[in-house]
C-alpha cells in the first residue's frame, strides 16, 4: 500500500504485551491519533535518531540541566567547547549517517538535532543568494554563545565556506554564501528535510549583534 505522501508502506504485525498495548492505546487517545500512527512515529524516531544517537554516546538531558551547564562555564571556554563539538562530532556523525558531506547532509544533520534533542528550533531558508540558518532557543546569552559557535563551526568545517553570524539573547543567525557550494537546498529530496526546516524566515525580535 502507498501513503498519501507517496512513500511506500508495508503491513507488519507485531506481538506486544497487554501492558504495552494499553499504554500505547492510552497515549494515542491523549494525542488524538491512531495507535498505528503513534507506533510509526516511534519507529521513525528510532530509525532517524535513536539507533544512531546511542551508537555515538548521546544521552538525554533536560533543558534545565543544559541551562545549568551553560551558566557554569565562562563565555570563552563555552565558545571553545562549542567549536570543538561542532568541528569533530558533526563531521563524524554526518559521514556515518549520510555517507557524504554536502549542503544537504549538513542541513539534515542540524534539522535532526533540532527535531530530536529539542534544545533549539531551526528555520532554514534561501535569501538574497545565501542560505540562512536561524536557531531559536530559551537559554539566554549563554545559549547564544553555545549555538552560534557550534552551528557556525559545523557549517564552516564541513562545507569549507566562511559564514557571517549574528545573534540576540534568544536566537542565532548564520548566513551561508552560495558560491562554492556543490548542492543547494532545492536539491534536497522531497520529504527528507522536516517540514519546519523549509519554513519562511520569521521576524526575529530584538537587535542582532555580530560576533
Amino acid at each position: 500500500m502507498d501513503n498519501t505522501d507517496g512513500k511506500k508502506s508495508v503491513l507488519r504485525s507485531i506481538r506486544v504485551s497487554s501492558r504495552l498495548a494499553a499504554s500505547l492505546e492510552r497515549e494515542a487517545r491523549e494525542a488524538k491519533i491512531s495507535v498505528n500512527s503513534l507506533v510509526s512515529s516511534i519507529l521513525e524516531r528510532h530509525d532517524e535518531w535513536g539507533k544512531q544517537a546511542e551508537r555515538f554516546g548521546f544521552v538525554h538531558i533536560s533543558r534545565d540541566l543544559f541551562g545549568q551547564f551553560l551558566d557554569a562555564i565562562d563565555d570563552d571556554d563555552l565558545a571553545l567547547m562549542a567549536r570543538e563539538f561542532g568541528r569533530s562530532m558533526s563531521t563524524d556523525l554526518i559521514v556515518f549517517w549520510f555517507k557524504e558531506v554536502s549542503l544537504e547532509s549538513v542541513l539534515r544533520y542540524l534539522s535532526l538535532l533540532s527535531e530530536y534533542q529539542k534544545l533549539f528550533t531551526l528555520d532554514l531558508t534561501e535569501l538574497h543568494g545565501s542560505y540562512v540558518i536561524i536557531a531559536h532557543h530559551a537559554f539566554g546569552e549563554k545559549g547564544s554563545v553555545w549555538f552560534l559557535n557550534f552551528l557556525r563551526e559545523a557549517v564552516e568545517t564541513n562545507l569549507g565556506v566562511t559564514t557571517s553570524a549574528k545573534h540576540t539573547k534568544t536566537s542565532v543567525r548564520i548566513e551561508i554564501p552560495v558560491r562554492g557550494l556543490e548542492r543547494t537546498l532545492t536539491d534536497a529530496r522531497a520529504g527528507e528535510l522536516p517540514a519546519a526546516a523549509l519554513a519562511p524566515l520569521p521576524r526575529t525580535p530584538g537587535r542582532m549583534d555580530s560576533r
